[in-house]
């Protein structure tokens, strides 16, 4: 699982070359090439921007990972998806105040926690949960 919110005016998925983002994608496709199954979860503005990204950087010769949003009610015009986290075989998480964008990963000050064992399990339930509820949604399946 990798969450990912909106970086202020910023899609959500931006990959410069040569950069941090650009290096998690190649071993986001690593471990795909090795038979991991990879889910995304993006924030919902500038949504075509952000599939429009993927479809760009992810090589054409790996499967393509599962990506679901959260559309916010507009109740609220202010709320997003917020969470910063990576979730690896129900063992490894990684929860971050870093968005997954250039700025989060390469020039920001951000601070991480990473957990391992039943908590990051609790995490990815939850994720797995909101996704059964319906809460999450499905963009794309390539």
């Amino acid at each position: 699982w990798f969450a990912s919110p909106n970086d202020g005016d910023a899609p959500a998925l931006t990959v410069p070359e040569d950069s941090a983002m650009e290096r998690v994608i190649r071993h986001l496709e690593n471990a795909t090439n090795r038979g991991a199954s990879i889910t995304l979860i993006l924030h919902s503005d500038d949504r075509e921007k952000n599939l429009s990204n993927l479809r760009e950087v992810w090589s054409v010769f790996t499967k393509k990972p599962k990506v679901y949003t959260w559309m916010p009610s507009g109740e609220h015009p202010y709320t997003s998806l917020h969470a910063k986290c990576l979730v690896v075989d129900r063992l490894d998480a990684l929860v971050t105040s870093a968005n997954f964008t250039f700025h989060g990963l390469e020039s920001n000050l951000e601070l991480g926690l990473r957990v391992m064992g039943p908590q990051a399990a609790s995490i990815f339930e939850r994720f797995e949960n909101l996704i059964a509820e319906g809460i999450l949604t499905e963009w794309i399946n390539e």
